[in-house]
C-alpha cells in the first residue's frame, strides 16, 4: 500500500535494456497526492479487501458489512429503516423477481454491502455480476473498487539514454498523474514547466528547453495506446562547438497511437 509523502528513488548504472539501449542517472520521486481504494494501484482486486479499505477510510473502522450473491440488489427505504434487497430473476417468468435475502438497516447505521460474483470469485467488477455500495444515513453509495490517482513529483538527474548512434541526457522535473478509471483502462500524463533534453550525435549536440510540457498517453492491456505531447520549445544546435542554429516552437503538438512512429 502506498501512501502519500511516501518517496522513492531509481538509479540506473550501466543498465542495458533488451533494445540495447543503456541507462545511467538517478531517478527521486515522491507521491503528492492518491486518490482511491486501490492503493496498491493494481488491475484486480478482492472485493473484500475493497470492503475492509472502506471501512477503514470512510466510516473510521466502524461499519456493518453485508455480503451475499444474487443477481441484483435493491434498496428499500421505509420510514426510519432501510431494507437491503438481494433478488433474482424468477426462473420460470424472467418478468419478476424472487427475493433471496432481505437485510434491515436503521438510518443511523453505516454500512458495506457487498454483492460478490457468481463466476468470478473474489471479483469487484460490474462484468462479473458483482458489486459494492457504502451505506451512511439510508443513502447508498456505488464503489469503484479498480479506480485510482496518484500523483507524483518526479526528479531526473542526468538521466542518459545511449544507443550505438546517439546519446540522450534529460535534466528537470516532472509531475507524473497515472489514473486507473476503470478496469485495466489507464491515462497517464507527464507534465512540467521546464524540462531539458539534450541529443548527441557524433560531433553534432542539439539541446531543448520545452516549456509547459504535457505528455498524455490512454492505453489498456486489450487495445492500442493513444498519445498527445504538447509544449513550447527552443531548440539550440551546436556543430563542433559552434551554435549554428536557434529555433522557437510554439504550440506543437502530436498526437497519434503509441506504435505508429
Amino acid at each position: 500500500e502506498y501512501r502519500v509523502q511516501d518517496a522513492f528513488s531509481i538509479e540506473f548504472d550501466e543498465c542495458v535494456r533488451s533494445n540495447g539501449i543503456q541507462l545511467n542517472g538517478l531517478i527521486t520521486g515522491r507521491y503528492l497526492e492518491i486518490e482511491g481504494y486501490n492503493t496498491e494501484f493494481s488491475n484486480v482486486v478482492d472485493i473484500d479487501h475493497c470492503a475492509s479499505r472502506v471501512v477503514r477510510d470512510d466510516f473510521d473502522g466502524s461499519a456493518r458489512v453485508i455480503a451475499d450473491q444474487a443477481e441484483m440488489i435493491l434498496f428499500d427505504k421505509q420510514g426510519p429503516r432501510l431494507f437491503v434487497r438481494y433478488l433474482n430473476a424468477n426462473p420460470t417468468d424472467r418478468t419478476e423477481v424472487v427475493e433471496h435475502a432481505v437485510y434491515e438497516l436503521s438510518l443511523s447505521e453505516e454500512a458495506v454491502v457487498l454483492n460478490s460474483s457468481s463466476t468470478v470469485s473474489g471479483s469487484v467488477l460490474d462484468a462479473d455480476g458483482a458489486s459494492i455500495y457504502k451505506v451512511s444515513e439510508g443513502l447508498e453509495e456505488k464503489v469503484d473498487c479498480t479506480y485510482y490517482e496518484r500523483q507524483i513529483d518526479l526528479d531526473l538527474a542526468s538521466l542518459t539514454l545511449a544507443a550505438s548512434d546517439s546519446t540522450r541526457i534529460l535534466n528537470g522535473s516532472v509531475t507524473l498523474t497515472h489514473t486507473q478509471n476503470r478496469a485495466e483502462n489507464k491515462i497517464l500524463r507527464i507534465t512540467s514547466e521546464a524540462i531539458a533534453s539534450s541529443l548527441v550525435l557524433g560531433n553534432l549536440s542539439e539541446s531543448y528547453t520545452l516549456n509547459d510540457f504535457e505528455w498524455r498517453m490512454e492505453y489498456d492491456e486489450q487495445s492500442q495506446a493513444t498519445y498527445g505531447a504538447y509544449f513550447d520549445a527552443e531548440l539550440v544546435n551546436n556543430l563542433n562547438g559552434a551554435i549554428g542554429e536557434v529555433r522557437v516552437s510554439n504550440g506543437v503538438a502530436m498526437r497519434g497511437a503509441l506504435a505508429e512512429l
